[in-house]
């Protein structure tokens, strides 16, 4: 064979396995599959396209398509009613639920993250609340109010955090994907609603609601403080620190009793904590210890 044959063979051969490699990478990419990840309070029934897959906290994989999602809670204290959307599902995505009920449509708040594929390597976001006009915080940079579209956004995960007049502040991480639009679909609580059968009030009105009132110490941790959390989850944003042997009144806890809601008098807001690291003492009959 000659040289000039001997090349030809060579190129076709190369061209050959890199066309390959090609080929098997992008079949590869477009043949992951579609994750979901969805979190509730209390937990609920999961139903994909009327079909049920299992009980929250839930984590699966589909074929990407679009799926008709339903959420059944599991109350006995009250008429929750069921969370129902239309989504689709991205490969090699994760789109991510999360939903805390309420008795009730009116006392149900959360997120849905989703993704939608746009074509080139361009990213954007869009940001939805109920109610509408809510103050939209990117990386802690009040950018403007919903409904809001972001276009040309970098890659990797960012803090969102969406703030309105007389409704809680929801704060959360949103992974923003090369070549995909993510929408963020937010429901707001209302400053002081219950969310969930498995959160109980604890604090009351009238003249023994002293008595009556819990309060917890913050014991000593690995870390030197207790983290303050947005929600009773180790996955929720941190909204503050306490510190051991401080003392702090509780407003609510869940059915479990591993988590309480605390009165951060001085912060004028009230956050999470986990109770492996508080105990139940007697209120002071001063004031509270504060830090």
């Amino acid at each position: 064979m000659s040289k000039r044959w001997r090349k030809r063979v060579l190129t076709l051969i190369v061209f050959l396995v890199v066309g390959g490699l090609v080929f098997g990478w992008y079949w590869l990419v477009s043949h992951r599959k579609a994750a979901i990840h969805i979190e509730t309070v209390p937990d609920s029934q999961v139903y994909v396209d009327n079909e049920y897959v299992g009980r929250t906290p839930y984590e699966g994989e589909f074929e990407k398509r679009e799926i008709i999602l339903k959420l059944v809670p599991e109350s006995f204290e009250g008429p929750m009613a069921p969370y129902e959307t239309r989504m689709i599902l991205v490969s090699g995505v994760k789109t991510v639920v999360r939903r805390m009920f309420g008795i009730g449509e009116e006392g149900s708040f959360g997120e849905e993250i989703s993704f939608e594929r746009l074509g080139g390597d361009e990213s954007s976001a869009a940001v939805i609340s109920d109610p509408d006009g809510a103050k939209v915080y990117w990386d802690g940079k009040m950018v403007d109010v919903t409904p809001l579209r972001l276009d040309g956004m970098v890659s990797g995960a960012h803090q969102l955090t969406i703030s309105a007049d007389g409704y809680d502040d929801r704060s959360f991480s949103v992974q923003v994907v090369k070549g995909y639009k993510v929408t963020v679909n937010v429901k707001l609580k209302k400053v002081g609603e219950v969310a969930g059968d498995n959160v109980e009030e604890l604090a009351t009105n009238g003249e023994d609601s002293e008595e009556k009132k819990i309060h917890v110490e913050i014991l000593e941790t690995p870390i030197g403080f207790l983290r303050v959390r947005q929600e009773p989850s180790v996955e929720s944003a941190e909204i503050g620190r306490v510190n051991p042997g401080e003392e702090y009144e509780v407003m609510e806890k869940n059915e479990a009793g591993n988590w309480f809601k605390i009165n951060l008098f001085e912060a004028q807001k009230s956050g999470w904590v986990s109770a492996e690291y508080v105990k139940e003492v007697k209120p002071e009959s001063e004031s509270l210890r504060r830090g």
